[in-house]
């Protein structure tokens, strides 16, 4: 909208294109006749790039950011292959607008327990989808028992693959009614380990209470990522 009354002197805010360039502002009067023309300014490539391309679900990955804008309001989100969006973050890793903003940020996601290909996007403060990593794809974590029948204080083998390989992640023997009866990290301990590992064998006790149970592996989020064949106790 065209001012009332005109100032000699202002500062004014341009948002750069989205396409890496060399720019300029130009001064006009208001008969349109050029007065003044700025120094150039050179606009970089945003990137976002993944630590992997293959997670398994449940697990995490990290999503790097260079050359971005560095206003407070950038974000990131992940999205599936149909381009909704799963989870999303500022470049601070949280949801609560930062008070100054950065270029270059490391944002760690949790992915979901389905399979399937993710990317990650980079946002700028207006909303403007400026860069996209490439696809990580998450594959399917599993937990097996050895046996499937048991007697009360026999010894349950559980074998964890393809695990998140997290600390945190750990097993669960569950009654029927999906009730906790032991619970292990995947170092067979109760312990919290310094590192995580994508694959385990965890041992349980079978309990003295005749019924059906099963193994449940989740992840450091709490996130159930995989249930064993069920083990049947008499």
């Amino acid at each position: 909208m065209k001012p009332t009354v005109g100032i000699a002197n202002a500062s004014i805010t341009f948002t750069l294109p989205g396409t890496p360039g060399t720019y300029y502002v130009k001064l006009f009067n208001a008969s349109y006749i050029l007065v003044a023309t700025s120094g150039t300014v050179t606009s970089t490539v945003p990137t976002v790039t993944l630590n992997a391309t293959t997670v398994s679900i449940g697990g995490t990955v990290t999503a790097t950011v260079a050359n971005g804008p560095g206003t407070p309001g950038d974000w990131v989100g992940l999205y599936d292959a149909n381009g909704n969006n799963v989870a999303w973050r500022y470049l601070d890793g949280t949801q609560t607008l930062p008070a100054a903003g950065s270029a270059n940020a490391s944002v760690v996601f949790t992915l979901p327990t389905t399979t399937g290909a993710f990317t990650v996007r980079l946002y700028n403060a207006q909303y403007t989808w400026i860069a996209t990593s490439q696809a990580v794809t998450t594959t399917t974590a599993t937990v097996t028992v050895n046996t499937t029948v048991a007697v009360p204080g026999d010894t349950i083998t559980a074998t964890v693959a393809n695990g998140p390989g997290t600390p945190g992640d750990w097993v669960g023997l569950y009654d029927a009614n999906g009730n906790p009866v032991q619970w292990q990290y995947l170092d067979g301990t109760q312990t919290l380990p310094a590192v995580g590992t994508p694959n385990a064998t965890v041992t349980f006790t079978v309990p003295h209470t005749s019924g059906t149970y099963d193994v449940r592996f989740f992840n450091a989020s709490y996130m159930l990522v995989a249930t064993s064949a069920s083990v049947a106790v008499n």
